[in-house]
């Protein structure tokens, strides 16, 4: 955001492209028309401008230009739609949801495909690990095994995984089984090589959440430095709140200032002007680490600008956190 003011509601100075502001959670406004992007790494303001033209000329039909891709039209939505949930705008669930029924209707293997880009939307805390979450990725992984095609399995395998490791049941073994195989793809170069500090992030968690604080702390800097290298706003958040939480929970003062440089360079990290990542994430460490620190006060500030974030950004994922703390 172009010379962004200082936030109305606490004063506080904005970080720089910031939709919301890192102390308080309220939007802040500033001089920069919201549709004019500018363009760091990931690259979402691009797909809104050509998805617009390629939804225009498919004119509804879900086959035209279908030489490579299934569904281009199905394809093109659900792109939008991820784009879009970067920015906060409105009408990006409608698109996804929009471009997976298109694609289940049309072409099952389009539809496989198009789920590591909706089941992506976890990992942003857009979108929950619901029960519909559930039975579409078995409906895909079901169909991916019997497709032949390596990518098409990996990605299943990888969607499915997602959605069960966000999904507080009794299916952990399942889950990191088919994360585990859709990582072993990625490393032999048969699925996206982005999925591997994903998966990693994961497997992070998981040991600090079986209480391998050790192992988590073990597993945590190279993938925080990895993402942090590729400036990937929409994979550093959950990388680093990995890697907070696990030096948070060891509460010597140095794991403490460690997890504080953490959140000083997950803050400064590029990010499209108008996307809301990483910054929906900023909030929720801060009051993780005043807690920690014993400043009650400061955990309830922070925790509150996470909900007040999450709330605008209709995020539920993140609204669910929130609620929680």
């Amino acid at each position: 955001m172009t010379a962004a003011t200082a936030c109305r509601t606490c004063g506080t100075e904005p970080l720089e492209n910031a939709r919301f502001c890192h102390s308080c959670g309220a939007p802040i406004t500033g001089d920069a028309p919201p549709a004019e992007y500018k363009q760091v790494t990931v690259l979402f303001a691009e797909v809104i401008r050509l998805s617009e033209r390629i939804i225009e000329l498919a004119d509804d039909d879900a086959t035209k230009g279908n030489l490579i891709i299934g569904s281009p039209l199905a394809t093109w939505l659900t792109l939008r739609g991820v784009a879009q949930c970067s920015f906060g705008e409105s009408g990006w669930r409608d698109d996804i949801e929009r471009g997976m029924e298109i694609a289940r209707a049309t072409d099952p293997f389009t539809w496989a495909t198009l789920s590591v880009f909706k089941y992506g939307c976890l990992l942003s805390g857009a979108l929950p690990a619901d029960a519909a979450a559930l039975q579409e990725t078995s409906e895909i992984l079901a169909i991916a095994e019997r497709s032949g095609d390596d990518f098409t399995l990996a990605g299943a395998r990888y969607s499915r995984g997602l959605a069960l490791v966000h999904h507080d049941g009794p299916e952990r073994e399942e889950d990191f089984a088919l994360l585990g195989m859709a990582r072993d793809a990625a490393v032999h170069e048969r699925f996206t090589m982005a999925a591997i500090p994903i998966i990693d992030t994961w497997i992070a968690a998981e040991r600090l959440r079986t209480g391998d604080i050790d192992g988590a702390i073990e597993l945590s800097p190279p993938i925080v430095e990895t993402v942090l290298a590729w400036e990937q706003s929409g994979f550093a958040g959950p990388a680093a709140t990995v890697l907070v939480e696990s030096l948070r929970a060891l509460g010597t003062d140095e794991d403490l200032q460690e997890a504080q440089t953490v959140i000083e360079r997950l803050g400064a990290l590029p990010a499209e002007e108008g996307s809301v990542f990483p910054e929906i994430h900023v909030p929720r460490l801060p009051a993780l680490l005043a807690r920690a620190r014993g400043d009650e006060a400061g955990y309830r500030k922070f925790a509150d600008g996470y909900l007040r974030m999450a709330n605008s950004l209709g995020f539920e994922g993140h609204i669910a956190a929130a609620n929680a703390m």
